[in-house]
């Protein structure tokens, strides 16, 4: 796999999460979902890297909406 990342020029994660969406974007009924799935963990990474890198207050209303996004998308997962 660590060669497929490689040849990918990606992350693992990213490798991980476009091939999710590769797989499930092809079968029937879930191209919607899974689309949903990775702009969710896209939207999780965003805020990863805004807390982690830049200077900005991490508030209450912040943290829970990316807890309530990552329970999003356990539970999306946990359907297909």
């Amino acid at each position: 796999m660590k060669s497929k990342i490689d040849a990918a020029g990606t992350g693992s994660h990213s490798f991980l999460i476009d091939n999710f969406f590769a797989i499930y974007s092809n079968q029937n009924g879930l191209k919607y979902a899974a689309r949903s799935v990775k702009n969710t963990i896209k939207d999780l990474k965003k805020f990863r890297i805004q807390s982690d890198y830049h200077d900005v207050e991490i508030t209450y209303d912040l943290s829970n909406d990316a807890l309530s996004k990552s329970k999003e998308v356990l539970r999306k997962l946990k359907t297909f």
